[in-house]
Parts: C-alpha cells; structure tokens; sequence
C-alpha cells in the first residue's frame, strides 16, 4: 500500500472513529474537540486492518480500553458495527486494488 493509499485509509478510519465517538467528544464541531482528538485510537485500527486486512469488535474494545479504561460494556452491537464498517473501507479497497 502506498503512503497516499495509507494516508487515505487513515482519514477514512479516522472518520469512522469520529462517527461513532464513544466518548461524546464531538471532534470538529463547533466548540468541541479538535477532528483529529481520536488520532492516537485511529492509527492502531489502522494498523490492524492493513497488517491483518480486517479488524475485530474485540480489538476496538481493547484499543478503547487501553486509551480510556473504558471496556464499552453495553455497546457490543454499536462496536461490532463500527468493526464492519471499517472492515468495509479494506473490502472495498481489495476490491478496487483486483480491477484492471
């Protein structure tokens, strides 16, 4: 994967973080957190679907845990979505990586 590629993939990652935003920080609204506060939990995600080509609920859950002490106890479905969507970003770009 070129560094454009990656860098891509890690704004796309980044915006799937910000979407589900577990801890109600708002990144980028308007008097909120900046829009890269989740940064430090987006590059390992990153790192895990590149080197792994998807990733688990169970690695969000011990990213988030490992950051924020915080298990997301209750949210099981809401990670597991957020697991498929960015499992989505790397199947999509499979997909178009296949193409002639």
């Amino acid at each position: 994967m070129s560094k454009s590629e990656q860098s891509e993939l890690f704004a796309q990652v980044l915006a799937v973080v910000n979407k589900y935003d577990f801890c109600g920080l708002q990144p980028g609204a308007e008097a909120q957190s900046p829009i890269d506060e989740y940064e430090p939990e987006a590059r390992p995600i990153e790192s895990i679907l590149v080197n792994r080509g998807r990733i688990e609920a169970a690695d969000i859950q011990a990213i988030w845990y490992e950051w924020f002490s915080d298990d997301l106890s209750g949210l099981e479905a809401t990670v597991a979505s957020m697991a498929n969507e960015l499992n989505a970003l790397i199947s999509r770009r499979s997909r178009c990586d296949l193409k002639p």
